[in-house]
């Protein structure tokens, strides 16, 4: 999974600094890690007041927005589908 790495002041929520993007399989380690990696950058910030946290925020596959949009799409035979299922008495009950 990709995340965009942001610095931020925990107490106002604002972006001090964007550092760039990581690919992780667990956020745990990937936030231990950025901590490591920008240890100057969040002792920098403390020194002026700040209470900087590393921020991870996710980035959607290409792949995955895609599908998102075409799962959303209503075309007029899916809606003409629909329409005939519910007069059918609508999804079946599971058994």
């Amino acid at each position: 999974m990709n995340a965009k790495v942001e610095i931020r002041d925990s107490e106002s929520g604002k972006v001090l600094q964007e550092m760039g993007t990581v690919t992780y399989d667990n956020a745990g380690k990937a936030i231990q890690n950025c901590e490591r990696w920008y240890r100057d950058e969040i002792d920098s910030y403390a020194e002026q007041g700040y209470q900087p946290e590393i921020v991870l925020i996710d980035i959607p596959s290409p792949a995955a927005e895609l599908g998102k949009r075409g799962g959303s799409v209503t075309s007029d035979a899916k809606s003409a589908a629909a329409r005939a299922n519910g007069r059918k008495g609508g999804r079946p009950k599971k058994s």
